[in-house]
């Protein structure tokens, strides 16, 4: 018996309810909840938020014309109106990258020092990189998808393919999709013997194929006619 009444979808002004034999609910299973599912982000841990902060360093840093500050130094205590004009006038005049390069012209006995740190200071790049691999990994998704192709060669870029479709695609597919729409056509068409599934084979590597066909023939292992058959045609 489900615990689903159910399903309730807000469109941004009101919800929408919809009746629970209307809805396919396609989930990843919750060892602790069968009803829920388990988002496989939700196995993050500080990875988004770290990977956010990076970007909107790198954003403020070349916004701020690709400097974190300049220090400003006086020999003298600065009134509260001196202090609030500077700081509008280096926002008015000297922020962004469009006004990189202004001479800057100070009063009142100020000294100006650069001070500069540079993203690499935080090791940015290295640590996208990890974020990038615990991410692909976590989803359990081969460099090769997003063109990464570091350390990768034809084979093995293929091999990845393969393992993803056979050990992700496939049971996600499986459990997530094929099992609950073959439910909904038994609940839904009794009688109708109704079954759902989907085509899961890897395609074929041609170039290998025409290889092993050669072979056949080489060392007698198969007849023409067999091969004839593996290639699709009728035999003589």
């Amino acid at each position: 018996m489900s615990q689903i009444d159910k399903y309730v979808y807000f469109n941004g002004r009101t919800n929408i309810e919809y009746d629970k034999k209307d809805v396919l609910h396609f989930l990843v299973p919750d060892p602790d909840n069968s009803f829920t599912g388990k988002s496989i982000i939700s196995g993050f841990n500080f990875t988004q938020e770290i990977d956010f902060l990076q970007n909107l360093y790198q954003r403020n840093f070349y916004k701020n014309d690709a400097a974190v500050g300049m220090l400003l130094e006086s020999e003298k205590t600065l009134t509260d109106s001196v202090f609030e004009r500077l700081k509008n006038e280096f926002r008015d005049q000297y922020e962004g990258s469009e006004n990189a390069g202004k001479t800057i012209i100070l009063e009142g006995g100020i000294k100006a020092k650069p001070y500069q740190a540079f993203p690499k200071d935080v090791e940015i790049l290295p640590s996208r990189k990890m974020i990038r691999d615990e991410i692909l990994a976590m989803f359990r998704v081969p460099k090769i998808i997003l063109g990464v192709a570091e350390e990768v060669n034809r084979a093995t870029a293929r091999e990845a393919m393969k393992i993803f479709n056979d050990y992700v695609i496939k049971p996600f597919a499986k459990i997530c999709i094929e099992s609950k729409f073959n439910i909904f056509l038994k609940e839904n068409y009794p009688g109708e013997d109704l079954l759902m599934v989907m085509e899961y084979e890897f395609e074929i590597d041609r170039e290998l194929q025409l290889d092993a066909l050669e072979v056949y023939s080489k060392y007698g292992i198969a007849t023409i006619d067999e091969m004839r058959e593996i290639e699709g045609f009728s035999s003589k």
